[in-house]
């Protein structure tokens, strides 16, 4: 006969086996549910971005590593996924359970890189000012204060607000790239982008700043480059163009327009100690058909004994790019094209003045930010989905790891090696550059300068040397002599002190004097 204690012990055995049954049957569901939505999440995530980066083009993976990455990562779980739902139940949760921990270490992974600062571990990055976010702000604020610099955070539109307060009439630097930036449509149309400016009942493009002003340039220092104009909107002391004869001209971007040191310390000003009749005639953001305008408006003029042509590897071919959708531009091929500015510059400093008043905040780059008067609860919100969107994308990691991407077009042209059509360009640019300076028996100086990108990115470094090959060659055979700033910064034992705290895109102090150095040594040896 079965005693009472013997039911209740059957009782108590089948229960456990429920309850034993009962969490199998929720772990191999939650097992099910993970490598289901692992799948399908894999799936999708390699989709979205086979048919974004490599149908739309929308990004432009820039190593093997990142394509790997990008690609093959996707790839590899959808499998894993996959097989690992073939497994037995017991296997089949350990294996879900193994991708969960690993998930949550990834991620936690993340979140401690992100609160050690993500930019500060990935002290190779370069940093530019103003800034695109606050964060690469904070980064630039902190190496400064590591160099013993409090570094000057006003955007130029504080700096100039606050020197008209204090009855100081000043203006942003105008450029002519920024007209060309305006003109080019959202879409690629058939007809080629317009310059919606108008002097004397005709179209214009200005190729220099407001003259006789004093000018906000940039900040990379700590401390905002603020000069007064010259007579035509360039960067050189007052009265230089009367005199003559003037020995050299400098033509080039924002390199040799002296971002950002101070107006004594630039290359250009420091070859002009000592060959005083030197004109800096370079502009932020000119690339080869702009130097070449520049060339034919202003430099013909006053025809100087030597004309120094500053290449800057890091972007002037992408502005190439730019600059030949415009056939304004493409126009100074010819050999009698010419908009007149050099007698017209009361005319173009009324016309740049109207511009910077209609359009002030076109012409002062500011911290990308939110938009005036947003709350501060709506600011607690977009900082909340930011971090959120940053650590579900792994950005902090991906960026550690090096698995960088260029994500707009001008980003994905400077990752990319020049193309045979835009090198032809330049050779056809320096070919007539070369033929109007020999005009007047001047000589003409092909200086390539560096961009410290290749010194800490060894993929940017192979993409620069493959476009510098190219570019010294072209430079040889047209017969223009080059000096390679590259050959110079490159056997320095510490390359990166000649730029703002090892850090920031221009060179600082010690890199314009070695580039100032570095050329006038080479024209003592040809001249």
């Amino acid at each position: 006969m079965i005693s009472l204690s013997d039911r209740l012990d059957d009782f108590k055995g089948s229960d456990a086996v429920m309850k034993k049954n009962e969490n199998s049957g929720i772990a191999l569901g939650f097992a099910n549910l993970v490598l289901t939505v692992g799948l399908l999440m894999s799936l999708f995530l390699l989709l979205y971005l086979v048919y974004s980066y490599a149908w739309l083009g929308k990004r432009n993976l820039t190593s093997a590593a990142s394509v790997l990455a990008y690609y093959g990562l996707p790839a590899f779980l959808a499998a894993l996924f996959l097989i690992c739902r073939q497994f037995a139940p017991p296997y089949k949760v350990k294996a879900a359970l193994a991708i969960v921990s690993t998930a949550v270490t990834v991620y936690l992974f993340e979140v401690t890189i992100l609160l050690m600062g993500p930019i500060a571990l990935r002290s190779n990055q370069t940093l530019y000012f103003p800034p695109r976010t606050k964060a690469e702000l904070n980064e630039i604020v902190r190496v400064a204060q590591q160099n013993g610099v409090v570094f000057d955070t006003r955007s130029k539109l504080d700096v100039l607000n606050d020197l008209q307060r204090q009855g100081v009439a000043a203006v942003p630097s105008v450029v002519p790239s920024q007209f060309l930036t305006a003109a080019l449509p959202s879409k690629p149309k058939k007809e080629p982008p317009q310059i919606n400016l108008t002097m004397n009942g005709g179209s214009v493009l200005p190729l220099a700043g407001i003259s006789n002003s004093v000018t906000v340039l940039c900040n990379e220092t700590g401390k905002y480059l603020i000069y007064l104009s010259d007579e035509y909107g360039f960067h050189n002391p007052r009265g230089i163009w009367g005199a003559q004869p003037i020995e050299i001209a400098a033509l080039g971007d924002s390199y040799a327009h002296g971002m950002c040191v101070p107006s004594e310390k630039n290359f250009v000003a420091v070859i002009r100690k000592k060959i005083p009749q030197t004109l800096n005639l370079g502009i932020s953001g000119n690339g080869p058909l702009l130097s070449l305008a520049v060339l034919t408006e202003y430099v013909e003029q006053i025809k100087p004994r030597i004309v120094l042509w500053f290449y800057y590897e890091g972007n002037d071919l992408p502005d190439l790019k730019v600059e030949k959708q415009f056939p304004i531009l493409m126009r100074y091929l010819e050999d009698d094209f010419r908009q007149g500015l050099f007698d017209q510059q009361a005319r173009i400093d009324e016309l740049l003045i109207n511009q910077v008043a209609d359009r002030r905040e076109a012409f002062v780059n500011e911290i990308v930010d939110l938009p005036e008067g947003t709350g501060a609860t709506t600011a607690w919100i977009r900082d909340i989905v930011e971090l959120v969107e940053s650590i579900v994308k792994l950005r902090s990691l991906r960026g550690l790891a090096g698995w960088m991407e260029a994500s707009d077009d001008k980003m994905r042209e400077w990752w990319r090696p020049a193309s045979d059509n835009d090198v032809q360009l330049l050779g056809a640019v320096l070919e007539r550059a070369k033929s109007r300076i020999a005009s007047w028996n001047g000589s003409l100086y092909f200086v390539y300068l560096p961009s410290r990108d290749r010194y800490v990115r060894s993929e940017l470094a192979d993409r620069d040397n493959e476009n510098r090959a190219r570019i010294l060659s072209l430079t040889k055979a047209i017969g223009v002599p080059v000096i390679d700033l590259h050959d110079v910064f490159g056997s320095e034992e510490n390359t990166l002190d000649l730029f703002p705290f090892r850090r920031l895109v221009h060179y600082n102090e010690e890199g314009h004097a070695l580039v100032a150095e570095t050329v006038l040594t080479a024209i003592s040896k040809n001249e």
